[in-house]
């Protein structure tokens, strides 16, 4: 694989009016920092209040972005207005709505299809039997919307949400732990049950549809013997007529396909996902989506034929073991070198957040986050009859901590072509979601989130660091802000070489006059050159 000049240097650069801040140099860890004090750093800050989290930003691309949040007005009894406000990519304020909403409904997803934001509302309380969803449909340059609102006949809740054409369709996680595919004519109130003929369905992974063929295409996980599951590829016509059912089969016994990420291209049907080693292993049904997998499976369907599936222990994966302490490491080579002299498998078991695959030039690009639920525990004393003092204990949930990212390049015929390992330690969060953003720049991929006021950031070029992970703090308003808490921070692609970032931060600034502590919803224009 070509590698690019080591003297080529790249910088995070926080846009100005104008003018860009240079913050960071990656390579060769030179800090270039210039101010300009005629020029405004390209932010926004909205007051906020502590331990609320009220804004919604999609980014649109070069169309710029939409910020909108509830608010307190009534329109009836019924309903309530949301604020809906559009930016450019300069972060100026231009049109703003009010869009009166069913007050019970709380945002949840959005489409973009062309110049069209769709965006998903859901009441997911038992007691709304009236409007339990609705859609708002948003012309991105008129700014003309419409309202679109509709029932579930059953209560649970929607894992994706995709539009084709004048229809929705939603994968639908039902109360009795089963799955179903349902679509809504957006020019009627008609809503069906596209698997109606189809029982045991635990988990619908994604809807994929493929746009030359206009047809749906999912993969399923489903009940195909008592207390036990299989990984599925179906394809539907779009009114759900079944094109194709087909297994994905293990091949080898002591392997359970987990869960799959589908990428079509052409003819072929790339299969990317987790297996789980369960050999001398109760293999019972589990639609657990925080479950564990050994490692990684490839395999493609080619004319709907299943061409040859490979493993790859998490093991195999280069520098995934640095995350083992010293002496774990050992003890798991030697627990492998005693399996494999058996002929039996050894894997050490990860929970894994599955991203979708990525098709660079002539690979496929698998990325994953390795987490685990962390806790504390809490002790307090009870008296028992007598009372004498007894300790009790109980344990608090405190987020999911994010280890690192695995990400893996394969080509067409499984073989893996290099991996590589980001850290991810400093992460934890209530909520399971894709957080590290893959930025592409020839053969070089640049690697990042944010988390506690920073960008972390790296450079891979296939197996090899190009530049060391780096923390650079987000530039804020004012000089002299510190940032005192920095919560729910995203940072995410926008267009061309330019990302966002937003969250929420309280900041103190004791040189200001005034009020001296804030607590805002920020958004930072950022670039990568």
């Amino acid at each position: 694989m070509a590698k690019k000049s080591i003297n080529k240097l790249y910088h995070w650069l926080f846009i100005m009016s104008g003018f860009s801040l240079k913050i960071l140099v990656v390579l060769f860890l030179i800090i270039n920092i210039s101010y300009a004090q005629e020029n405004k750093l390209l932010r926004i800050e909205l007051d906020a209040k502590e331990n609320e989290y009220p804004f919604d930003l999609i980014p649109l691309q070069d169309n710029g972005m939409i910020m909108f949040y509830r608010t307190a007005n009534t329109v009836s009894a019924s309903e309530i207005n949301w604020y809906f406000s559009f930016y450019d990519v300069n972060l100026k304020k231009g049109l703003s709505k009010e869009i009166p909403i069913n007050d019970k409904l709380s945002y949840k997803k959005n489409v973009i299809s062309r110049d069209t934001i769709f965006l998903f509302f859901q009441d997911i309380s038992k007691k709304n039997r009236i409007n339990n969803y609705s859609i708002i449909v948003i012309d991105i340059v008129s700014k003309a919307y419409q309202v679109i609102n509709g029932i579930f006949p059953d209560k649970g809740i929607i894992d994706d949400f995709q539009i084709f054409g004048n229809k929705a369709f939603f994968s639908f996680q039902s109360d009795d732990e089963y799955a179903t595919l349902l679509s809504r004519n957006l020019q009627s109130d008609k809503t069906e049950d596209l698997f109606y003929n189809e029982r045991g369905i635990l988990e619908i992974e994604k809807i994929i549809i493929d746009s030359a063929s206009t047809s749906l295409n999912l993969i399923l996980k489903k009940s195909i013997a008592k207390k036990q599951y299989g990984l599925f590829y179906y394809e539907l016509e779009m009114d759900g007529e079944i094109i194709d059912s087909l297994q994905i089969k293990p091949d080898i016994e002591g392997k359970q396909l987990k869960k799959g990420m589908l990428y079509i291209d052409g003819d072929d049907k790339i299969i990317i996902g987790t297996y789980l080693n369960i050999k001398g292993k109760s293999s019972k049904q589990d639609s657990d989506p925080d479950n564990e997998s050994s490692g990684i499976f490839f395999t493609n369907f080619k004319n709907n034929i299943q061409q040859s599936i490979r493993y790859y222990s998490y093991l195999d994966f280069r520098n995934f073991s640095v995350y083992l302490s010293d002496a774990d490491l050992m003890k798991y080579k030697r627990k492998l070198e005693k399996k494999e002299k058996k002929g039996k498998d050894f894997s050490i078991n990860y929970k894994l957040l599955v991203n979708d695959i990525i098709r660079h030039y002539d690979q496929y690009i698998f990325s994953a986050e390795a987490y685990y639920p962390e806790y504390h525990t809490v002790s307090y004393m009870s008296y028992d009859y007598y009372g004498r003092a007894v300790p009790q204990y109980y344990s608090v949930f405190d987020g999911y901590r994010y280890t690192n990212a695995l990400i893996a390049s394969f080509d067409k015929n499984g073989e893996v072509q290099w991996s590589n390992i980001f850290d991810m330690l400093k992460i934890i969060s209530f909520s399971l979601k894709e957080r590290v953003n893959c930025f592409f720049d020839g053969d070089d991929i640049i690697l990042s989130y944010t988390e506690s006021g920073q960008i972390a950031s790296e450079i891979i070029n296939g197996d090899e660091v190009v530049g060391e992970l780096e923390h650079t703090d987000i530039a804020t308003s004012h000089s002299n802000d510190v940032i005192v808490e920095d919560k729910r921070s995203e940072m995410e692609h926008w267009y061309n070489n330019n990302f966002i970032i937003y969250g929420y931060q309280t900041i103190k600034n004791n040189y200001l006059s005034g009020k001296r502590k804030r607590t805002v919803f920020y958004v930072n224009k950022i670039a990568f050159e």
